[in-house]
């Protein structure tokens, strides 16, 4: 089951084409944005996808502001 959610999420994200069984360079592709350091694009994204401010008290917002310095 949580090969099929990581597939259809690939799909959504645009990383894995319709129709396409992923391979370990289609999962090294997905994985690649979320390192450490993130860049500021994935956590621009990440704050408006979650409603994330600068400084909030979501449980994730720790994370976000990290990954920015």
């Amino acid at each position: 089951m949580a090969e099929h959610a990581t597939q259809l999420l690939m799909k959504k994200c645009g990383v894995l084409e319709p129709n396409k069984k992923a391979d370990e360079k289609d999962h090294a592709n997905f994985r690649t944005p979320f390192v450490v350091p993130m860049k500021p694009a994935v956590v621009g994204g990440m704050r408006d996808t979650f409603g994330l401010d600068e400084g909030g008290s979501h449980p994730l917002s720790a994370v976000v502001i990290d990954a920015k310095d």
